[in-house]
């Protein structure tokens, strides 16, 4: 082999592991984690006397305006079951802290589907042909006063949030 071969392979080899090199680089850079650590957040939303909410979504707004280390908003999708599970930026959870939490009632998996670009405009129907689904002071932040303390262990049996009419 010529000398002019071992170049052409030792140059690849180079390229090669500088390839390597820079994506482990940009992945220890990147932080491997893509966000804050969450904590699940699930529950269930229902009426005083037990009945669930019967679909919507919901927002939790961080107390003191800021999401710790989340970019996006904690943001759930309410079943028929009155169930919810929380996502942030798209994964299950939210970012431990206190949370005002509203509501906005509407069909089943209808709203925001865990992503707040979809809650932009108006908001899912909040009345039946026989009146009002939800009090409206748990559609507006500075109104409701749903409350969830996310922790790093959840409760056992999840968020509870209790709504009136």
């Amino acid at each position: 082999m010529t000398a002019q071969g071992f170049r052409h392979r030792g140059s690849v080899g180079l390229r090669l592991l500088g390839f390597l090199s820079l994506s482990l680089g940009s992945a220890l850079l990147s932080g491997c984690g893509g966000g804050p650590s969450l904590a699940k957040v699930e529950g269930k939303v229902a009426f005083k006397n037990g009945t669930p909410l019967k679909g919507g979504s919901l927002i939790l707004w961080a107390e003191g305006g800021k999401t710790e280390g989340a970019k996006g908003q904690p943001t759930g999708t309410i079943a028929v079951d009155g169930t919810f599970k929380v996502v942030t930026e798209g994964r299950p959870g939210a970012p431990v802290g206190r949370y005002k939490v509203t509501v906005l009632p509407g069909p089943a998996g209808a709203g925001a589907g865990g992503d707040p670009a979809n809650m932009k405009g108006a908001p899912p129907p909040t009345a039946s042909p026989l009146g009002r689904v939800l009090n409206p002071k748990y559609e507006d932040p500075s109104t409701t006063d749903l409350i969830i303390e996310v922790a790093a262990t959840p409760p056992p049996d999840g968020y509870k949030l209790p709504v009136s009419k």
